[in-house]
């Protein structure tokens, strides 16, 4: 068993949760938390099929709902996974050896997309596999599938300010600031991309929205 507390985040997630939470379940981590945004699906059903630590939660934003998440964990090491991720038996392991090893505060996973049909979602791997799927030392990191130290990141906690994305490009900025490393590991899971034009640009509009909020506070 891997001394992690998964933490997955979902809402309405029904159709990807169940591949999700038993490919955790597979790789043994200690502790899985499912919190629950408002889901009127079969979301917390599913949930709890793995789980007993299944928490509804109706904050407004990803930032509210991560740090509700972080808090109930109980383990020193915590791993974000998105709800419609699938990771391979040994990526935990291997992500928790190279944290260790390299005495980061956290560390991702290398992104590739579980089956890529379409324009979008070839387009998205390749975005992925030119800017962000080379392991080593990063100035920051997303929270798709990432393990961190428990102690670090609820030192600096999730800005509840952020209702969309960036979250996570301002936790790693103001831990970076006081000198903690981060970095992408040679690890990597399966992500179901958009796939099509008009989940892109809704994706790519809540980014926007995100960024905005980034840069208005930095």
């Amino acid at each position: 068993m891997l001394d992690i507390s998964v933490v997955v985040c979902a809402r309405n997630a029904a159709r990807t949760l169940d591949a999700c939470l038993r490919s955790i379940q597979r790789s043994g981590p200690v502790e899985i938390i499912v919190i629950d945004n408002g889901s009127v699906d079969d979301t917390a059903g599913i949930a709890r099929t793995y789980t007993e630590s299944v928490y509804p939660c109706e904050a407004s934003g990803l930032a509210a709902l991560r740090q509700f998440g972080l808090e109930k964990a109980t383990r020193p090491y915590v791993s974000f996974i998105d709800s419609d991720v699938i990771l391979p038996e040994s990526t935990l392991s291997c992500m928790l050896k190279e944290l260790v090893e390299q005495r980061w505060a956290g560390i991702h996973a290398q992104v590739k997309c579980a089956v890529a049909k379409t324009y979008w979602q070839r387009a998205e791997d390749n975005h992925f596999d030119i800017t962000f799927n080379r392991p080593g030392e990063r100035d920051s990191l997303i929270t798709m599938a990432g393990i961190f130290r428990k102690d670090v990141i609820l030192q600096y906690g999730f800005d509840p300010f952020f209702t969309g994305a960036s979250e996570d490009g301002d936790l790693f900025l103001r831990v970076r600031r006081d000198g903690h490393t981060l970095g992408i590991s040679s690890a990597f899971v399966y992500h179901e991309h958009r796939p099509d034009m008009l989940g892109f640009l809704r994706q790519r509009y809540g980014y926007g929205k995100g960024s905005a909020r980034y840069f208005w506070k930095h």
